[in-house]
């Protein structure tokens, strides 16, 4: 086993371990902790993920935007075969992917480029914001642009994470994108400048 296949892997341990008590309390705090940045305000446009049952769970995030009057959009897997994804607007009905990942059913999509705020969720970090996926690179490719953008970085790309996800350090590959925030149950972990 490689040394990031072994990190995934111990990842994905310390992820489930959180306990669902635990698990809600983080998706309180990592709201509150949004919010306190001001950034859910009314009309931004903010894309979510729907959270599996061991990632940090952002409904308490979505319905804080919800009430903002934020337009909220989440991931749709439209190419398995090239692992390719886009930003659907966030309503019922909900479908199912072969992943087990809820997403909207909408065939209407927003290019990224024209979101405020990114959230993403995350296997691991470390303290520059280097993000560790689950490998696949679905949104290294759907964030591609912004390694193309010399000055201007937007949308801002926050992950949502638990503390045991925190790494000493990640080397990253040349395709990823590194996050301008992690937010935790700790609190926020700023990167941009």
């Amino acid at each position: 086993m490689t040394d990031i296949a072994a990190l995934r892997t111990r990842l994905r341990q310390r992820r489930a371990a959180v306990s669902p008590t635990d698990r809600a309390d983080a998706g309180r705090r990592i709201a509150h902790c949004l919010r306190g940045l001001h950034l859910l305000r009314p009309r931004a446009r903010i894309a979510v993920y729907l959270p599996t049952p061991t990632e940090v769970d952002c409904w308490p995030t979505i319905l804080a935007a919800q009430r903002n009057g934020c337009a909220l959009y989440a991931p749709v897997i439209s190419d398995y075969a090239h692992r390719r994804m886009r930003l659907c607007p966030l309503h019922p009905p909900l479908s199912t992917n072969r992943y087990g990942i809820d997403e909207p059913a909408d065939a209407d999509w927003l290019d990224p480029r024209w979101c405020q705020v990114i959230l993403l969720p995350l296997l691991g970090f470390d303290q520059l914001g280097n993000r560790l996926g689950m490998g696949a690179g679905y949104y290294d490719r759907l964030l591609r642009f912004r390694a193309l953008r010399r000055r201007w970085r937007g949308p801002l790309l926050i992950g949502l994470g638990y503390e045991a996800q925190r790494c000493p350090a990640l080397t990253p590959k040349t395709h990823d994108i590194q996050l301008d925030a992690v937010v935790t149950e700790s609190g926020i972990r700023r990167f941009w400048r």
